[in-house]
């Protein structure tokens, strides 16, 4: 089983609930979609869970991580955890994150980015107070960039992209995500960011699921089966 929970805002009462009634083998991971915003480091947070979930356990930046320094330093103890642009496979689904929220310093579509790359903001920014790091400002961490949106099809498709903000199958929704979402070959998208469950059909099948502030969506083995043997033609 996996389980995804999204914007906690601090409190992580929902998840541990839920978790805490499950044998730690019985679930093969947890994720976090962003808007964690832990008053301390992420493994105090969780640290109800035990070791064994805490290293099954990635996330996700969302915008309101960046509000505070201490909000961002407190993912560090857990930042090899940090699924942006990373693909990893859980019993045999791929699963890969894109962090963050479209932001109008940096990019806010349809007007055109302020900067392609994070290096070129960096760059910019190598003297700003706030750098750190690579010299980018913290308030950009969780900032969508051109980079992070795959301009050609994946060779290796994945099963399920993780996103903080949210395609256009919702009306806030950007049509960039929809394009990282096919070009991933993803079957099944889920976000938090707008605290509004819901659900919506992808062009080429599959589905997009938004959730709700500090709401969890389970994926069982059953759902993992029905994934794998998807048509991309099909939908859930």
């Amino acid at each position: 089983m996996l389980l995804f929970f999204a914007d906690a805002h601090g409190d992580f009462t929902e998840l541990l609930d839920i978790a805490g009634q499950y044998t730690p083998s019985s679930i093969e991971g947890i994720f976090l979609l962003g808007d964690q915003t832990p008053q301390r480091p992420l493994t105090e947070e969780l640290a109800p869970l035990g070791a064994e979930l805490i290293a099954k356990t990635w996330f996700l930046l969302g915008n309101h991580d960046v509000d505070t320094p201490a909000f961002l330093e407190n993912h560090f103890c857990l930042w090899s955890r940090h699924l942006h642009q990373q693909t990893i496979t859980v019993d045999g689904l791929r699963i890969r994150g894109l962090s963050g929220a479209f932001d109008e310093a940096i990019w806010l579509p349809p007007a055109p980015p302020h900067w392609p790359n994070r290096h070129a903001c960096a760059e910019y920014h190598s003297h700003d107070a706030q750098a750190n790091k690579e010299q980018l400002p913290r308030g950009h961490w969780a900032a969508i960039f051109p980079e992070d949106i795959p301009a050609t099809p994946a060779e290796e498709p994945v099963d399920i992209l993780l996103t903080h903000d949210a395609p256009d199958t919702h009306p806030r929704g950007f049509a960039q995500l929809t394009q990282a979402a096919r070009n991933n070959g993803a079957a099944l998208v889920l976000h938090g960011h707008l605290h509004e469950d819901y659900q919506a059909p992808l062009p080429w099948g599959g589905r997009v699921y938004g959730l709700d502030k500090q709401q969890i969506f389970f994926m069982t083995p059953e759902m993992w089966s029905k994934l794998r043997q998807l048509d991309r033609g099909g939908s859930f």
